[in-house]
């Protein structure tokens, strides 16, 4: 019986086993020959430990332990931090994709470079554009891109990043919660938090021009339901309240 297995990751650690669910996991036919038998506590060991690594969402205190400047934890499906096109930061790209990340989300606008796209791709890294900022950017560019970028984060395994990780990012995450009648869950908003005070005037800018420049078309693509207009104001409360009070 599987149950009867101790699995152990790479560092030697047993990963008990009502932690492994492989519900919906794609697990291939396997023909296990005598001399697989023969070392079969071995073989199952290393077996079922690489479905539990193929179906982990991603490993997060391994991307932590990469010290990349403000990375954090997003609905624990995946992460923000500084952007990796930086030279000093290139380097991360493989590593993040051996720890779980499958997706680049790049919020940069004026700053951003085809080359970092190359890289991302280079590396098995699927990569994202959608240009955000507090009032530059087009609110019609961002619309048009929204119904990607919050089935992206709904999926989660991803690395969301303006320059810095902190502001852009911040106005990104804003927009994904409240546009999004779907996400019930408020995030804070660090980057734009001193001193446990967060500014929200330039998310709020960016969320009022997005508001103002939807049509009937974009509240069907991104499923609003009739009465979601008040859903928006209080959201846009929400967000505030709870990040004052983290």
């Amino acid at each position: 019986m599987l149950s009867a297995i101790d699995v152990y990751n790479g560092n030697n650690q047993r990963i008990p086993n009502r932690n492994l669910n492989f519900k919906g996991a794609n697990i291939p036919n396997v023909k296990i020959s005598n001399s697989i038998v023969e070392s079969g506590a071995s073989y199952l060991n290393q077996y079922v430990n690489s479905l539990y690594l193929q179906n982990q969402i991603i490993n997060f205190s391994s991307l932590k332990n990469l010290r990349i400047p403000n990375l954090e934890i997003v609905y624990n499906r995946g992460v923000r931090g500084e952007t990796l096109s930086a030279s000093r930061n290139t380097r991360f790209l493989p590593i993040i994709k051996k720890y779980g990340v499958d997706t680049v989300i790049d919020l940069r606008s004026s700053d951003y470079t085809k080359n970092f796209k190359d890289k991302c791709e280079n590396n098995g890294l699927k990569y994202f554009h959608i240009p955000i900022d507090k009032a530059q950017v087009s609110d019609r560019e961002i619309l048009d891109k929204l119904p990607e970028f919050f089935e992206l984060i709904k999926q989660g395994k991803f690395y969301i990043a303006c320059a810095q990780g902190l502001h852009r990012t911040d106005i990104a995450l804003a927009i994904y919660y409240v546009f999004n009648p779907n996400e019930k869950v408020p995030l804070v908003m660090s980057g734009h938090t001193e001193k446990h005070i967060t500014e929200m005037a330039d998310i709020n800018r960016r969320l009022n021009s997005l508001y103002r420049a939807m049509t009937p078309e974009d509240k069907e693509r991104l499923e609003w339901p009739a009465n979601y207009d008040k859903e928006f104001v209080r959201k846009k409360h929400i967000l505030k309240t709870y990040s004052e009070s983290r």
